[in-house]
């Protein structure tokens, strides 16, 4: 159902230098951009405001894609960024990622002799390189498995008392390899491994449905508490009374070594509803968890406290007649208050006008914040306006549905800056070019007020009291065995442009300027128009080299050794800073 037109919107200035908040597009000629996830770099030595951004890259028909991950600055600027490819493999695709330390940790499927294997990849923070994998077989090597979602855990996974640091990837397993909701067996799965990616136990979740043949059970995130693992995702009711069944929302919980410890599943919807992610107060002991649902087209939150009690004063969903089609996609702290949490979510259409000119936008990214206790809305809340459409039916579209029926990828995360300012960093899509079907990469750097530097409008929807129905899902353990791979890498070439306010002129010349190649070898180059001043500084803050841009806006960097470094570029009135990687 498509919106009303809107001719409100708002060019928001910025407080402070230009470069505190950006909004920037990366694009690959003839590509789209697919399956985007984000995450901030997590290790503290030295202190890095660097994240990740990864993804696949389709061709305009969505026949074939190539995995993606990039390395990008506080500022916006990419410092490197790659594919990567298994040599055998047809497919190889990624849906989520983590950091932890200096490393990067992914997982989505590989395709092994054509069934979908869910994989868990290692690679360094630093360059991108390629250090380890495996993909595991799930019951047996005919079963297609997929990893929705990765996070690192610390956990005590045998119970014998001593932690055992690894990962916990959250997904599904299938008798069809293309997702299918009318497949015999669609069951979730919770696989936890350790640091060397070696399984430590698998468990499966279902809901057996024998009233007809929907089948949506996955799961497709996990938020550790003081106690356990508590699962969200979905799974199917069979409501034997009316012969029907329908998506419903998982809310399970395991102990650290897969034992299940409470289900509180439930249903609410008329037709599908899901839970997307949750968000874990060790202050208060509760847990706010993310839902969408069919019957009000919005996000929702239900919240019980860590022993599955159902908390109905501060659960509830959201409406808005007018806007309909908002779903909430990752839960994060508010940056104003720890009483506060906030959602992030795409839009999935959206009309507007400015002045003349009609847009009109599919993924749209919104943020929306709220009071822990009340569900209140606090301050203003946007949307951000940009026009997209997505591409053809495919297996992890978005908008195949009225909502995802399984893949929510998180797209946001709040993190303090090397100014100690405060942002929110947010991932989405903009067609380039309708007429080739490009769909590039859209990043926002926005302050704790949820303002960005670009088109915007407010929204608040209405609040209402949830009521549910409870649905038992069932948890168990599984066998899995797990096989080594080889992943190559490529650096991949982009074009990365900008969003700005009005600037004055020296502003406008500064914030242009990019730096490419990064990670390079002999020379690095500047563009713009305009000459500047340069220093080079190590990682320990010692500048080594100084000088100005040369009439070829570049910098001979061949005598540098391979390490991290920081190159300034300044005027009278202005600087800007990148990170370079020397090969």
């Amino acid at each position: 159902m498509k919106t009303k037109l809107f001719t409100l919107f708002f060019l928001l200035s910025l407080s402070g230098p230009a470069w505190c908040q950006f909004q920037t597009n990366i694009s690959v000629s003839g590509m789209v951009y697919h399956d985007v996830c984000i995450e901030p770099l997590s290790f503290n030595v030295p202190q890095t405001t660097d994240y990740l951004v990864a993804g696949n890259l389709f061709d305009p028909a969505l026949q074939s894609e190539r995995m993606f991950i990039k390395k990008v600055d506080e500022n916006g600027s990419v410092i490197w960024n790659k594919t990567y490819h298994e040599t055998t493999s047809p497919h190889l695709r990624v849906l989520d990622i983590v950091s932890h330390l200096d490393l990067i940790f992914a997982t989505g499927y590989i395709d092994i002799a054509g069934v979908r294997k869910v994989f868990l990849a290692q690679f360094d923070a630093l360059n991108g390189n390629f250090l380890q994998s495996k993909y595991y077989d799930i019951l047996g090597p005919n079963v297609n498995s997929t990893g929705l979602h990765i996070s690192f855990s610390n956990s005590d996974a045998n119970g014998d008392s001593t932690p055992d640091p690894g990962f916990i990837i959250a997904g599904y397993w299938s008798q069809c390899y293309n997702v299918d909701v009318n497949c015999p067996l669609n069951i979730g799965f919770v696989l936890r491994t350790d640091f060397a990616l070696n399984v430590l136990w698998t468990v499966e979740t279902d809901a057996p449905n024998n009233v007809n043949s929907l089948d949506y059970d996955f799961v497709n995130s996990i938020t550790e508490t003081n106690d356990g693992f508590f699962l969200t995702g979905s799974a199917t009711w069979a409501n034997v009374s009316n012969n029907t069944a329908q998506q419903v929302v998982l809310a399970h919980k395991l102990d650290f070594q897969g034992n299940m410890l409470w289900d509180r599943s439930y249903v609410f919807g008329n037709g599908s509803d899901v839970s997307a992610d949750a968000y874990y107060d060790a202050a208060t002991n509760k847990i706010y968890m993310l839902s969408n649902y069919s019957f009000s087209h919005y996000f929702a939150i239900t919240v019980f406290d860590n022993n599955g009690t159902y908390d109905s004063v501060r659960s509830w969903y959201a409406n808005d007649p007018n806007n309909l089609n908002m779903y909430g996609f990752t839960l994060m702290p508010s940056f104003n208050s720890p009483n506060n949490l906030v959602i992030s979510g795409y839009d999935r259409d959206e009309n507007w006008n400015i002045g003349s000119n009609s847009f009109y936008g599919e993924s749209n990214v919104f943020m929306y914040e709220f009071d822990k206790n009340t569900g209140t809305p606090v301050g203003l809340n946007y949307q951000y306006l940009v026009p997209n459409v997505e591409p053809g039916s495919e297996d992890f579209n978005l908008w195949d549905f009225q909502m995802p029926i399984m893949y929510y990828p998180d797209m946001s995360f709040p993190k303090t800056d090397n100014s100690v300012n405060n942002h929110y960093y947010l991932a989405g899509y903009r067609v380039i070019d309708p007429a080739i079907v490009d769909v590039s990469l859209e990043l926002f750097k926005v302050d704790p007020a949820k303002r960005n530097t670009c088109d915007s409008r407010l929204i608040a929807p209405n609040h209402t009291p949830l009521t549910k129905q409870n649905t038992p899902v069932t948890s168990g353990h599984v066998a899995t065995t797990s096989i080594a791979i080889t992943i190559s890498a490529t650096a991949l070439p982009y074009v990365e442009d900008f969003c700005t306010r009005q600037l004055a002129i020296e502003e406008n010349n500064i914030e242009k300027i990019q730096m490419y190649p990064n990670p390079a070898g002999e020379m690095v180059f500047f563009s713009g128009k305009e000459l500047f001043n340069f220093n080079i500084t190590e990682a320990s803050g010692k500048i080594i080299a100084k000088g100005s841009l040369n009439n070829l806006r570049q910098i001979d960097i061949s005598n540098l050794a391979v390490g991290l470094y920081f190159i300034e570029i300044f005027n009278s009135q202005n600087k800007r800073s990148f990170k370079l990687i020397k090969e």
